[in-house]
Formats: structure tokens, sequence, C-alpha cells
């Protein structure tokens, strides 16, 4: 039964999270390890899609992971033991309002999910880290904005970077209400669609793209560390 029930998981006919979630629950309690690893892959795989098409479309993770409750997920991977899939839900709770991040979330079969003291800690704590870290980037990139070594026309790129720069520190306090990888695709987008040389444009791109990563390798150092 368990090798059917596994079968079935891992083809396409399951796609979306809660009935994932409610498999992997259930599958752990009863402890039918062959159908809760099988769940469990194809959870870390939407994730990752998730997260993929989030850095190629700049667009918000969130948009990509609609019924993903990220409340729900963190109590999830904690209860299978899973501490290395926490980065993304715990980025998702990061972006919730404050009573919701501490009154819970229901699941869609009406059960109320909370996060534990010692997760809400750490989702308070990435959301402080990961405003700081946009913070930082901003002040980076405001007072050495970088043009390209092969930069064609480098007094007007290097003036246009420096005004869009300076257009998001004007706008320092929003950060912390924003998702910080909705903040860095911002910056790409408007430097994309700017008047500079196409060699400083790569120059920024080539910069930011990886940033974008270096945002979810902080939250997994963060969720390791309180594993």
């Amino acid at each position: 039964i368990a090798r059917r029930h596994r079968s079935y998981v891992a083809r396409r006919f399951i796609t979306d999270f809660p009935t994932l979630a409610a498999i992997a629950r259930l599958s752990h309690k009863y402890q039918i390890n062959e159908v809760l690893e099988t769940t469990l892959s194809k959870l870390k795989g939407m994730l990752t899609i998730g997260l993929i098409t989030e850095t190629k479309t700049q667009s918000v993770l969130a948009w990509h992971l609609p019924h993903l409750n990220g409340i729900e997920a963190v109590n999830l991977f904690r209860r299978v033991q899973r501490p290395d899939m926490l980065e993304i839900p715990v980025y998702l709770c990061s972006l919730l309002d404050p009573d919701v991040l501490v009154g819970g979330l229901k699941r869609e079969d009406g059960t109320l999910e909370q996060l534990s003291p010692k997760d809400l800690a750490l989702c308070i704590g990435a959301k402080q880290r990961l405003t700081l870290w946009c913070l930082k980037e901003l002040s980076r990139l405001t007072h050495a904005p970088q043009n390209s070594p092969s930069c064609t026309q480098s007094s007007t790129c290097e003036w246009r970077l420096s005004c869009t720069f300076r257009s998001y520190a004007t706008s320092a306090e929003e950060i912390s209400l924003r998702s910080p990888l909705h903040f860095l695709s911002g910056i790409r987008r408007t430097v994309m669609n700017s008047d500079i040389c196409k060699a400083c444009k790569d120059n920024q791109t080539t910069y930011l793209r990886p940033r974008t990563r270096a945002v979810l390798s902080s939250l997994r150092s963060l969720t390791l560390d309180t594993a």
C-alpha cells in the first residue's frame, strides 16, 4: 500500500501545498516513511521552483506559491525534522503582518497554525536581518555606483546610476515593509529600464543577480542555527 501511495504522490497528481502537507503529516504520524520522503521531496521541489521562478522573473516569491501557508510550512518541517527546508517558509513568515505572525494562520481544514515561541523569535529575527541586509545593500549602491570598465558614456551612466539608487534611499522607511527579494528585483528592473549603456546594465545585473541567492543563504544559516 505504501508503495502504491508513494507512486501516486511522486507522479503529478498532487501539486498543491495544502494536500502535500496533509499527506506529510499523516505519513509522519503513522510512520509511513516511504510516502513521507516522497512527499517531502515533492515539497522541496515546489519550493525550489518557486525560488527559481522568482529570481528569473523578478517578481515576489509568494506570487508563485499562492497556497503556501508559511506558518504551516514552518511547523511541518519542524515536525518532520527537516530544518534544511525552513528558509523559504521563514522568509514568507517574515513578510507577514505582526498580528498575523503572532496570531497564526488557518489551514484549509480550519485548523489554526501558530508558531512556537522559538520559531516566532526566529521569524522576527529573520525580518530584522533582512531589513538590515537591504539597508546595507542600499548604502553600498548609493555611495559606490559602479560603472562598467567598458562603459561608453562614463559621466552619464555614473550620474544616472547615482540618481536611481538615491531614489531608493529616499524610501528607506518603506524597505522594512517590503520583500527583500522584491526590493532587489525593483532595483534590477529600474536599472534595466534606465538610460545607461548596455555594459553598465550588464555590470549591475551581474552583481545583483547573486545577491538574491545571498538573501536565502543568510536565512539558511539562521534556520540551521536553530535546528
